[in-house]
Protein backbone atom coordinates (compact mmCIF):
# COMPACT_ATOMS: atom_id res chain seq x y z
CA UNK A 1 0.00 0.00 0.00
CA UNK A 2 1.24 3.53 -0.80
CA UNK A 3 1.91 6.22 1.43
CA UNK A 4 -0.93 8.31 0.14
CA UNK A 5 -3.60 5.32 0.26
CA UNK A 6 -2.04 4.79 3.84
CA UNK A 7 -3.05 8.62 4.02
CA UNK A 8 -6.55 8.37 2.82
CA UNK A 9 -6.99 5.45 4.61
CA UNK A 10 -6.19 7.52 7.78
CA UNK A 11 -8.21 10.15 7.13
CA UNK A 12 -11.10 8.16 6.09
CA UNK A 13 -11.11 6.22 9.60
CA UNK A 14 -10.92 9.76 11.18
CA UNK A 15 -14.43 11.74 10.43
CA UNK A 16 -13.28 13.28 13.38
CA UNK A 17 -10.88 15.32 11.50
CA UNK A 18 -13.38 16.94 9.63
CA UNK A 19 -14.64 18.63 12.62
CA UNK A 20 -11.43 19.46 13.62
CA UNK A 21 -10.98 21.03 10.19
CA UNK A 22 -14.04 23.07 10.41
CA UNK A 23 -13.00 24.60 13.69
CA UNK A 24 -9.07 25.54 12.29
CA UNK A 25 -10.82 26.80 9.14
CA UNK A 26 -13.09 29.39 10.93
CA UNK A 27 -10.19 30.32 13.08
CA UNK A 28 -8.41 30.88 10.17
CA UNK A 29 -10.83 32.79 8.12
CA UNK A 30 -10.30 35.28 11.43
CA UNK A 31 -6.74 35.19 11.35
CA UNK A 32 -6.16 35.73 7.67
CA UNK A 33 -8.39 38.82 7.37
CA UNK A 34 -6.79 40.26 10.69
CA UNK A 35 -3.47 38.99 8.57
CA UNK A 36 -4.65 40.69 5.17
CA UNK A 37 -5.81 44.06 6.79
CA UNK A 38 -2.28 44.34 8.93
CA UNK A 39 -0.64 43.52 5.48
CA UNK A 40 -1.76 46.88 4.16
CA UNK A 41 0.23 48.88 7.12
CA UNK A 42 3.82 48.36 7.25
CA UNK A 43 5.14 45.72 9.40
CA UNK A 44 8.67 45.01 10.58
CA UNK A 45 9.72 41.73 9.94
CA UNK A 46 12.43 41.02 12.76
CA UNK A 47 14.03 37.47 11.08
CA UNK A 48 17.61 38.78 10.46
CA UNK A 49 18.68 36.26 13.00
CA UNK A 50 16.66 33.43 11.98
CA UNK A 51 18.02 30.15 14.30
CA UNK A 52 16.20 26.54 15.14
CA UNK A 53 13.43 26.00 17.71
CA UNK A 54 14.42 25.04 20.83
CA UNK A 55 12.93 21.57 21.91
CA UNK A 56 13.86 21.21 25.02
CA UNK A 57 10.90 23.65 25.40
CA UNK A 58 8.41 20.83 25.13
CA UNK A 59 9.38 19.73 28.80
CA UNK A 60 6.99 22.23 30.37
CA UNK A 61 4.37 20.67 28.16
CA UNK A 62 5.72 16.92 29.92
CA UNK A 63 6.25 19.01 33.31
CA UNK A 64 2.14 20.06 33.07
CA UNK A 65 -0.63 16.97 34.65
CA UNK A 66 -3.83 16.60 32.56
CA UNK A 67 -6.16 19.09 34.84
CA UNK A 68 -3.71 21.84 33.98
CA UNK A 69 -3.61 21.14 29.95
CA UNK A 70 -7.47 20.48 30.02
CA UNK A 71 -7.76 24.51 31.12
CA UNK A 72 -7.71 27.06 27.97
CA UNK A 73 -6.99 30.00 30.32
CA UNK A 74 -3.62 28.19 31.86
CA UNK A 75 -2.72 27.62 28.63
CA UNK A 76 -3.21 31.18 27.27
CA UNK A 77 -1.72 33.04 29.94
CA UNK A 78 0.68 30.53 30.93
CA UNK A 79 1.99 27.72 29.29
CA UNK A 80 2.24 29.19 25.42
CA UNK A 81 4.11 32.06 26.76
CA UNK A 82 6.39 29.45 27.84
CA UNK A 83 6.67 27.68 24.58
CA UNK A 84 7.45 30.51 22.54
CA UNK A 85 5.82 32.40 19.22
CA UNK A 86 7.56 33.92 16.25
CA UNK A 87 8.63 37.15 15.75
CA UNK A 88 7.97 37.32 11.95
CA UNK A 89 5.80 40.10 11.30
CA UNK A 90 5.80 40.91 15.34
CA UNK A 91 3.01 43.56 14.69
CA UNK A 92 0.85 40.54 14.45
CA UNK A 93 1.26 39.89 17.97
CA UNK A 94 -0.24 42.02 20.73
CA UNK A 95 2.25 43.84 22.45
CA UNK A 96 2.46 41.96 25.85
CA UNK A 97 3.71 38.80 23.95
CA UNK A 98 6.52 40.42 22.62
CA UNK A 99 9.09 39.58 25.01
CA UNK A 100 8.39 35.94 24.21
CA UNK A 101 8.90 36.40 20.69
CA UNK A 102 11.70 35.24 19.11
CA UNK A 103 12.87 32.16 21.33
CA UNK A 104 11.43 28.76 21.97
CA UNK A 105 9.40 26.82 19.59
CA UNK A 106 8.19 30.10 17.01
CA UNK A 107 4.76 29.12 17.76
CA UNK A 108 2.95 30.99 15.08
CA UNK A 109 -0.76 31.34 16.66
CA UNK A 110 -2.53 33.39 18.73
CA UNK A 111 -2.87 32.00 22.17
CA UNK A 112 -6.60 32.82 22.37
CA UNK A 113 -7.08 30.57 19.74
CA UNK A 114 -4.60 27.91 20.13
CA UNK A 115 -5.18 27.26 23.60
CA UNK A 116 -8.71 26.57 23.14
CA UNK A 117 -7.91 24.70 20.06
CA UNK A 118 -5.96 22.46 22.04
CA UNK A 119 -8.19 21.84 24.53
CA UNK A 120 -11.27 20.65 22.04
CA UNK A 121 -8.51 18.43 20.51
CA UNK A 122 -7.56 17.00 23.53
CA UNK A 123 -11.26 15.93 24.33
CA UNK A 124 -10.81 13.37 21.31
CA UNK A 125 -8.89 10.31 21.39
CA UNK A 126 -6.82 11.28 18.31
CA UNK A 127 -4.14 9.32 17.26
CA UNK A 128 -2.42 10.89 13.97
CA UNK A 129 -2.20 14.22 13.04
CA UNK A 130 -1.56 15.79 9.65
CA UNK A 131 -0.52 20.07 10.17
CA UNK A 132 -0.17 21.99 6.32
CA UNK A 133 1.97 24.67 6.41
CA UNK A 134 4.39 24.08 9.18
CA UNK A 135 6.95 26.85 9.22
CA UNK A 136 9.66 26.35 11.68
CA UNK A 137 7.48 23.44 13.08
CA UNK A 138 6.98 24.58 16.46
CA UNK A 139 3.42 24.70 16.24
CA UNK A 140 3.73 21.08 14.73
CA UNK A 141 5.91 19.61 18.04
CA UNK A 142 3.70 21.51 20.72
CA UNK A 143 0.29 20.12 19.16
CA UNK A 144 2.01 16.16 18.89
CA UNK A 145 3.42 16.55 22.04
CA UNK A 146 0.32 17.92 23.89
CA UNK A 147 -2.10 15.29 21.95
CA UNK A 148 0.07 12.61 23.16
CA UNK A 149 0.09 13.17 26.69
CA UNK A 150 -3.76 12.34 26.43
CA UNK A 151 -3.51 9.11 23.67
CA UNK A 152 -0.47 8.14 22.08
CA UNK A 153 -0.02 9.55 18.84
CA UNK A 154 0.79 6.86 15.72
CA UNK A 155 1.52 8.78 12.63
CA UNK A 156 2.24 12.30 12.33
CA UNK A 157 2.95 14.19 9.35
CA UNK A 158 4.46 17.69 8.90
CA UNK A 159 4.51 19.44 5.15
CA UNK A 160 5.49 22.83 3.72
CA UNK A 161 6.50 23.72 0.19
CA UNK A 162 8.34 26.76 1.50
CA UNK A 163 11.96 26.75 3.14
CA UNK A 164 11.86 27.80 6.45
CA UNK A 165 14.22 30.57 7.40
CA UNK A 166 15.56 28.65 10.32
CA UNK A 167 16.26 25.64 8.45
CA UNK A 168 19.83 23.88 8.54
CA UNK A 169 20.37 20.38 8.58
CA UNK A 170 20.88 20.89 12.55
CA UNK A 171 17.03 21.47 12.50
CA UNK A 172 16.46 19.09 10.10
CA UNK A 173 18.12 16.12 12.43
CA UNK A 174 16.50 17.44 15.43
CA UNK A 175 13.07 17.59 14.12
CA UNK A 176 13.66 14.10 12.54
CA UNK A 177 14.96 12.54 15.98
CA UNK A 178 11.79 14.25 18.03
CA UNK A 179 9.61 12.66 15.58
CA UNK A 180 11.54 9.08 16.14
CA UNK A 181 11.96 9.55 20.05
CA UNK A 182 7.83 9.81 19.96
CA UNK A 183 7.53 7.17 17.73
CA UNK A 184 9.76 4.47 20.54
CA UNK A 185 7.66 6.20 23.48
CA UNK A 186 4.57 5.04 21.81
CA UNK A 187 5.59 1.35 20.85
CA UNK A 188 6.72 1.36 23.94
CA UNK A 189 3.78 2.47 25.46
CA UNK A 190 1.53 0.44 23.45
CA UNK A 191 3.77 -3.02 24.72
CA UNK A 192 3.17 -2.58 27.94
CA UNK A 193 -0.54 -1.67 28.03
Amino acid sequence: MSYVEKLKAIIKKRRLLVKIYLFVISCWKWSWGYFYAKQRQPIEHSNSNAHSIDLSCIDFIREKDLEYLSNANLIERDLLPLLGFNNEFLSLFPKELYPFCGKGLFIWQYPNQFAKYLVQLSKFKIDSYMEIGVRHGGTFVTVIEYLSRFNPIQNAVAVDINDCPSSNMQRLIQIQKYLLLRRIQNLLNLRIS
